[in-house]
């Protein structure tokens, strides 16, 4: 008995990965009908289009446990945070709260997402 739940433990163990939140797809900001991110990802890498009224910019980065962490650049013309890092951290399966960062560190927005 014991062996096999030690068997049964190994298995989750080792499956565990598997189940890492995977935020690939389409997705909107609460409130606007404008704004579309499309996130695509490969294992732990994952790359970003955003495309809104208000601009379009590219990011690369990471999932790491419940948030996918970006560095960011846009492509259209905006403020002088045209660079910078974005942090997207899970709520629900369909739902994530965005952090952005400029190159400083300093907090410059925050607003929540759904999936499409």
């Amino acid at each position: 008995m014991g062996k096999i739940f030690l068997a049964i433990m190994a298995v989750l163990i080792m499956a565990t990965p598997s189940f890492a939140w995977d935020p690939s797809g389409t997705w909107g900001i609460v409130g606007r009908t404008d704004a579309n991110l499309q996130v695509d990802c490969s294992g732990r890498s994952c790359s970003c289009t955003f495309q809104s009224a208000y601009g379009k910019f590219e990011a690369t980065g990471y999932v790491r446990d419940n948030k996918l962490v970006l560095a960011y650049n846009y492509l259209t013309e905006v403020s002088s945070n045209s660079y910078g890092f974005i942090i997207y951290e899970r709520k629900s399966d369909n739902r994530m709260a965005k952090r952005t960062y400029d190159l400083n560190g300093k907090l410059v927005g925050t607003d929540n997402w759904f999936k499409k």
